[in-house]
């Protein structure tokens, strides 16, 4: 496994390092942070790994710490890139998408919360450009855009959210 090592003087490096320290620990890193090659990795991989991220964020939401959910969701995006989502068709994108459409409206709601409308009403039609009915995107992206002072606009989103 990749390590790192610390030593008082030198700080943080590779233990192989030319600037190797000389004493001081050293210490395994953990897998989650060594870099991964999502390319190599397999689709049900992908979206596990997806998931996993966005449940973290979603505990990290929970206790208020809305920045660094957003880390989280971005990071569980990363798996389901759009060179990932073109290369999917019918069950898989189906999939695929049941994966990434919790996340975007997530990172709607942590961005609400965080006073970036624009961004939230990114992320909300992300998921109204796949399901144009989808209630709590119409609902976001009303808040979204009543917070930019697009109010016709937000009054559409709400008023067809509350058709549905």
């Amino acid at each position: 496994p990749a390590q790192l090592a610390h030593d008082a003087a030198q700080g943080w490096g590779h233990p192989r390092s030319a600037a190797q320290p000389r004493t001081g620990f050293v210490m395994p890193v953990a897998a989650s942070l060594q870099a991964v090659d999502r390319r190599t990795m397999l689709y049900e991989e992908r979206l596990e790994a997806a998931e996993r991220r966005r449940k973290e964020g979603n505990v990290l939401f929970a206790a208020g710490k809305h920045t660094e959910a957003l880390a989280k969701y971005a990071m569980a995006l990363s798996y389901c890139d759009e060179d990932f989502m073109l290369q999917l068709q019918g069950p898989h994108l189906d999939k695929a998408e049941e994966v990434t459409n919790p996340v975007y409206l997530n990172m709607a709601a942590a961005q609400l919360k965080l006073g970036d409308h624009a961004a939230a009403a990114h992320n909300a039609t992300q998921v109204l450009v796949r399901d144009p009915k989808h209630i709590k995107a119409l609902f976001r992206r009303g808040k979204a855009r009543a917070g930019m002072g697009r109010t016709v606009e937000a009054l559409e989103d709400l008023g067809a959210a509350a058709a549905l």
